[in-house]
C-alpha cells in the first residue's frame, strides 16, 4: 500500500469513527440509543487497514566503516515487504536503525563481521545475531542483501509467515455482499490476561523423598516468569505426592490428586523411575517429557541421578526446567522460532494483538446483525464504544512500538466486544 492510499484509508477511518462517536458525544451522560454502525462497518470491512507495525532492529559493523548500511538494508526490506503487501493481512516492516541499541537486548541487533565464509550465528538466549561476510561479499555490495535475507527469512521468518492471508479464512456474507476476514482455529490453551497457576509436582517414592525445587525455580524459571507475566497473571506452587502412601482406588486417587485437575492450572510433574524403564518408554525419542494437552507435562526422571540422601539436586533440575518451559511456551501459544525467549514473546505479542483485532471485528459484526433483532440497552452500546476506544489506543501503542501496552489494550478491546456480543438482550 503506497503512502497516498494509506493516507486515504486513515482519513476514511477518521470520518467513520467521528460519525460513529457523534451520537455518544451529543447525548448527555454518554447515553446512546444506537450503535456506531459506520465505525463497525469500517472495522468489519477493513479490520487492519489503519494499523502499521514497524519493528526496530539495529544493524552495525565494527570491523569496517559502513555508514550507509542501515539505509541500504531498509530499502531492501521495504522492497521485499511491499512486493507481498496484498498477500498479507496488515502493514508490517522492520525499522532498521544504524548503530548499537542504547540498552543491549532491548531491541534486536545484528552485528556484521568480516569472516572467512559467509555465515550467521544467532544467539538463542538474547535478541542478537552476528552475520559473517567475506571481503569479496563486501566488495560486491552483497551485505545489505545478506542482512535483509537474514532478518526476514530467518530471524523474523515465523512472524512474516503468520501474516499471509492463507492463514486466515475469507467469509462471504450474502446479506451485505461483503467478504470478511476470519481467524482460523485458535490453538492457544490459555487465554491471555487470565489467571494461571503453574503447579510443580514431584511423585516421590522410597528411593526419592525430596527435591531442591525452590533454588531451581529461582535459577531457571523465575527469569522467564517476568516475561510470561506480560501474557498471563501467573502464580507458582509446588507439592510432593508420595506414591507409596496413595490409596490405589480410583476415587481415592482422584481425591489425593484433585489439585492436578484444577481449572487454569498448568501441571509440570516429575515422575521417577529406573533408566532402563525410561529407555523402553521413550525408545526412539530424544526427550523424556510427555506433553498432555489441556493439562501440562510429565518428565520421567532417572532414579540413578538421585543423591545418597534421596534428594534431587537443584542443578539436576536444569534440563527438566528447560523441557517444562518449552512445553509451557507451547501451551501459551508462543511461536516456535526463533529460540530467543524474549524475541519469541515479542513476536507472540504482536500476533496476539492481530488475533484480538480480528476477533473484535467479528464480534462487532455479530453485534450489529443481532441488534436488528434484539433490543439495545445502554450497557451494550457503552461496551461497543469502549471497545472502539481501546482499539484506537491499541493502534496508538503499536505506532509507538509499545508492544506490552498494545497487547493489554487489545485484550480490553476484545473483552468489551465479548461483553457486547453476549449481552442478554441479543441472546
Amino acid at each position: 500500500m503506497d503512502k497516498e492510499e494509506t493516507s486515504r484509508s486513515r482519513i476514511r477511518l477518521f470520518i467513520y469513527v467521528v460519525l460513529g462517536l457523534l451520537p455518544l458525544l451529543l447525548i448527555p451522560h454518554g447515553r446512546a440509543s444506537r450503535l456506531p454502525l459506520e465505525a463497525i462497518e469500517y472495522y468489519t470491512n477493513y479490520p487492519t487497514d489503519d494499523i502499521s507495525v514497524r519493528v526496530p532492529v539495529y544493524v552495525y559493523c565494527e570491523d569496517l566503516e559502513m555508514p550507509d548500511l542501515a539505509a541500504a538494508v531498509q530499502i531492501q526490506v521495504d522492497h521485499q515487504m511491499n512486493r507481498t503487501r496484498d498477500q498479507r493481512i496488515w502493514q508490517w516492516t522492520l525499522d532498521i536503525r544504524d548503530g548499537k541499541p542504547e540498552h543491549f537486548n532491548e531491541y534486536y541487533s545484528l552485528k556484521v563481521r568480516i569472516g572467512a565464509e559467509d555465515a550467521i550465528h544467532v544467539d538463542n538466549s538474547l535478541k542478537y545475531a552476528e552475520l559473517f561476510v567475506k571481503m569479496e561479499s563486501i566488495a560486491n555490495n552483497d551485505v545489505p542483501f545478506f542482512v535483509t535475507q537474514t532478518l526476514l527469512f530467518h530471524i523474523f521468518h515465523e512472524e512474516v509467515e503468520q501474516q499471509y492471508l492463507d492463514h486466515y479464512t475469507k467469509t462471504y456474507d450474502s446479506n451485505t455482499g461483503q467478504f470478511y476476514i476470519e481467524l482460523d482455529r485458535d490453538e492457544t490453551v490459555v487465554e491471555y490476561g487470565s489467571d494461571v497457576k503453574v503447579l510443580f509436582t514431584l511423585f516421590a517414592s522410597e528411593d526419592l523423598s525430596g527435591w531442591e525445587l525452590s533454588y531451581a525455580i529461582s535459577e531457571y524459571f523465575e527469569p522467564l516468569c517476568l516475561m510470561i507475566s506480560r501474557l498471563v497473571n501467573m502464580t507458582v506452587e509446588s507439592q510432593v505426592i508420595y506414591l507409596d502412601s496413595l490409596n490405589y482406588t480410583l476415587e481415592a486417587i482422584k481425591a489425593q490428586t484433585s489439585q492436578l485437575d484444577a481449572d487454569q492450572t498448568i501441571n509440570l510433574a516429575i515422575y521417577p523411575m529406573p533408566q532402563r524403564n525410561i529407555q523402553q518408554i521413550v525408545s526412539g525419542s530424544n526427550s523424556s517429557t510427555f506433553l498432555i494437552p489441556q493439562w501440562g507435562a510429565i518428565y520421567l526422571y532417572p532414579l540413578e541421578q538421585v543423591g545418597s540422601d534421596k534428594t534431587i539436586r537443584w542443578n539436576h533440575l536444569e534440563f527438566p526446567m528447560e523441557e517444562f518451559t518449552s512445553r509451557l511456551f507451547q501451551m501459551l501459544g508462543l511461536v516456535k522460532h526463533p529460540k530467543s525467549p524474549q524475541l519469541r514473546f515479542e513476536i507472540t505479542q504482536r500476533l496476539r494483538i492481530l488475533s484480538n483485532v480480528l476477533k473484535m471485528s467479528q464480534n462487532l459484526l455479530s453485534v450489529e446483525k443481532l441488534s436488528k433483532k434484539g433490543k439495545l440497552n445502554e450497557a451494550l452500546v457503552k461496551n461497543v464504544f469502549e471497545c472502539l476506544r481501546f482499539r484506537n489506543e491499541t493502534v496508538a501503542s503499536l505506532n509507538s512500538q509499545d508492544w506490552d501496552s498494545a497487547l493489554s489494550l487489545s485484550n480490553l478491546a476484545l473483552e468489551r466486544s465479548n461483553r457486547a456480543f453476549f449481552d442478554e438482550n441479543l441472546l
